[in-house]
Order: structure tokens, then C-alpha cells, then sequence
């Protein structure tokens, strides 16, 4: 009798098994749904995450990317200075600072950006590539030439390191050394 009992409720946990079951992937689905609308591009994803996260330095430092990679610069300085607030030991949004101000000309501007990178993490080789690229603006050729030495010290197979020393040697009328480094970073450029 109690064997049959049971066995008559089992179909209706069943059931209600089942409906919980669809409730849950219906639930899921709307919104993941809803989800794709923030997901759509960058701007909308970041814009989001900096209203969940406002006191992260990330969100700010990728919408500030972004913008940039859009080509609003100023928009996207704001956001990185934001993020250099926030964190003042975190190198990335230094580096998206030096990138921006160099893109807009302000090449004094991203030269104090990529000195606080080096002031924060001394070895950073793509940096020294990129103030020995601002010097080289400011036409600084000495200085530019020791900026790329010294990225090459910290990552000897960094083909833009060797490339522009190569370029910064021309300009100073070394051409056999500069065809050099212009080669081997070239080669290193096609590995």
C-alpha cells in the first residue's frame, strides 16, 4: 500500500521537477538575452562595468582604450587620468596616457607619462622604445639612441627597439651600424 502511494506521487514530482527546470532555462536565456545588449560593443561593456566597478582602475583604463582605438582621444584621457587616480602604481593606464598624448602631438605630455612607467617598473622595455620615439621627436638623438640601448638590454629580440636605433643611428650619419639594427629588426619583425 505504501509502495503504490509513493509511486502515484512520483509522476507529479516529476512534474513539477521538470516545470523548475524550464523555469530556470527560461530565466537564463532572457537574461543572457539582456546581457547581449551590453555585450555589443566595447563602449556599451566598459560603460557598464564602470557603473558596477567606479573604483577600479581596469574599467576605466579599457573604456578608456575604447575611446582611443575610436579616435576620441580627449574622451579617452579622461578616462586614463581617471584610472591613474584610482591606482597610481598601476603602469597601464601611464602607458595609454603616453600613447594618447603622443597621438595628439603632446609629446612633452607623454615623455612625463612614460618617465612615471619607468619610475614604477625600470625594466619595461616597450617603454624605453617609446620615449627613445619621443625623444626622437624632440630631436634629442642621444638620448633617443641610449632610450633604445637600453630596451634592447631588456629584450634583446625587440624588433622596434632595433629598428629605430637603426633610424636614430642614420640620423646621425652611422650607416653601417645603422643598417645593422634596422636589419636585425626586421628579421626579428618576420620570425
Amino acid at each position: 500500500m505504501i509502495k503504490t502511494a509513493l509511486c502515484s506521487k512520483l509522476p507529479a514530482l516529476r512534474w513539477a521537477e521538470l516545470l523548475v527546470v524550464i523555469a530556470t532555462v527560461l530565466v537564463c536565456a532572457w537574461a543572457t538575452y539582456q546581457r547581449n545588449f551590453v555585450w555589443k560593443d566595447d563602449f556599451n561593456l566598459w560603460s557598464d562595468v564602470v557603473k558596477k566597478s567606479p573604483e577600479k582602475v581596469r574599467p576605466y583604463n579599457n573604456i578608456g582604450i575604447a575611446y582611443k582605438e575610436a579616435g576620441h582621444i580627449d574622451v579617452a584621457i579622461l578616462h586614463f587620468e581617471k584610472a591613474v587616480v584610482l591606482n597610481p602604481i598601476t603602469i597601464e593606464p601611464y602607458i595609454n596616457l603616453g600613447l594618447a598624448y603622443k597621438e595628439k602631438g603632446l609629446i612633452d605630455k607623454a615623455i612625463v607619462q612614460y618617465r612615471k612607467v619607468l619610475s614604477l617598473q625600470p625594466d619595461h622595455a616597450d617603454t624605453h622604445n617609446s620615449l627613445g620615439i619621443c625623444y626622437f621627436e624632440k630631436g634629442w638623438v642621444d638620448k633617443t639612441i641610449l632610450e633604445f640601448e637600453h630596451a634592447i638590454r631588456i629584450n634583446p629580440d625587440h624588433p622596434d627597439a632595433h629598428y629605430n636605433l637603426g633610424i636614430a643611428y642614420s640620423s646621425k650619419g652611422w650607416y653601417d651600424i645603422a643598417y645593422i639594427e634596422m636589419k636585425k629588426g626586421i628579421e626579428l619583425r618576420n620570425r
